[in-house]
């Protein structure tokens, strides 16, 4: 089954009695306000094939994730969609909620403006703008969204990322039955589909594979992926044949998105907003220094053998990080790999290339002990 978002043209118009659903491009995204609202929260994942469309209206030397996601709304893949969510994240993000707001129109989009920086005033201001979220999402609904509400979703998206977390403990495990591949397929779903359908369908595999006994043998290279958004399964993918086992990740695609609990009690949105602005940050975030710092510790909670880091070409919010990413692992004796990709075809076998001759530095590192 692909789990990833639709291609291009495939959606088709929402009909009257069906749940509407709201797309959202970055996850700093409250998914529990969407939910609450009625809506079913769908990430716009897995794009980044430009076209003629999308490079008639942005430089070529913009994010390949940017201009896939806008070569398919021109495409009319989003008009199924009651509306679109978009972060003030960076400036590519910025251009394609111009963009849209000029060329695409229907779906609208909603720009949501995330703070950079920490702190009490930080957590105000963004508790004043998940207000007006709620605001526009009320006239979207036609109906207020009562705390009730809100606070059934923040018990849904909780659950689901214990269920998560739970998944990501077991890939980490050596020898098991579930492989990188397997969760970051799970993850996806609980990205692009309904939570309360994500969470029925996986809770017999996770309890299958707890049940499972370890595998033997000798255990393969063990990896953790970092980066910036990126279709993570297919990443998983092109490393694990490389005959590495993808025990962890860091990326905004992946486990990072689900890695903190909302508190269930005091003012909702508050809490929401709390929850979104202390999880594991992002490279754009004003104080970096914990972005080096929670790859780092899933390095070490893993017991991984080294790093990969692939970035999209263009974004410059993650590769600002690199120099200091780069010192930190190399003082810490870490195997470390970046690899730069443009969204082309051809950088995925690039990518692979690269990564099988840094598994093989890695095996040669370990068999002189």
């Amino acid at each position: 089954m692909d789990v990833r978002a639709p291609s291009p043209g495939a959606c088709r118009t929402r009909s009257q009695d069906e749940v509407p659903a709201v797309g959202w491009l970055c996850s700093a995204v409250p998914e529990e306000l969407l939910i609450a609202a009625g809506a079913e929260p769908r990430r716009l994942y897995g794009y980044e094939a430009r076209g003629e469309g999308s490079e008639s209206l942005l430089p070529t030397t913009f994010c390949a994730y940017v201009h896939g996601v806008l070569q398919a709304a021109l495409q009319g893949a989003f008009a199924s969609l009651a509306a679109v969510v978009v972060v003030n994240s960076c400036d590519a993000m910025r251009r394609l909620a111009d963009l849209w707001q000029r060329q695409i129109k229907e779906p609208p989009v909603f720009r949501l403006d995330f703070p950079f920086g920490f702190g009490s005033a930080a957590e105000d201001y963004w508790v004043a703008a998940l207000k007006h979220l709620v605001r526009y999402l009320e006239d979207l609904a036609g109906r207020p969204i009562k705390d009730s509400d809100l606070q059934g979703a923040i018990a849904v998206m909780n659950e689901t990322r214990r269920r998560v977390m739970a998944l990501d403990r077991l890939r980490a495990q050596p020898l098991r039955g579930i492989s990188g591949v397997d969760y970051s397929r799970w993850l996806v779903k609980a990205f692009v589909g309904d939570k309360r359908r994500f969470l029925s369908q996986s809770a017999p595999i996770l309890a299958e594979w707890e049940a499972a006994a370890n595998g033997a043998g000798p255990a393969p290279p063990r990896l953790v992926l970092g980066g910036c958004a990126a279709d993570t399964v297919h990443l998983v993918q092109v490393m694990e044949a490389c005959g590495t086992q993808v025990v962890a990740d860091t990326l905004c695609t992946g486990s990072r998105h689900f890695d903190t609990l909302v508190e269930e009690w005091g003012d909702s949105v508050r809490a929401v907003a709390r929850r979104y602005l202390r999880r594991a940050p992002c490279a754009r975030r004003v104080d970096g220094s914990d972005f080096v710092g929670h790859l780092l510790r899933r390095v070490r909670e893993t017991r991984a053998d080294g790093v990969v880091f692939p970035t999209l070409k263009f974004c410059d919010m993650v590769r600002w990080r690199l120099p200091r990413l780069a010192a930190v692992m190399a003082q810490e004796g870490i195997p470390f790999l970046h690899v730069e990709r443009d969204g082309s075809a051809a950088s995925w076998g690039q990518m692979q290339t690269r990564i099988q001759a840094f598994v093989e530095m890695i095996e040669t590192r370990r068999a002189a002990g």
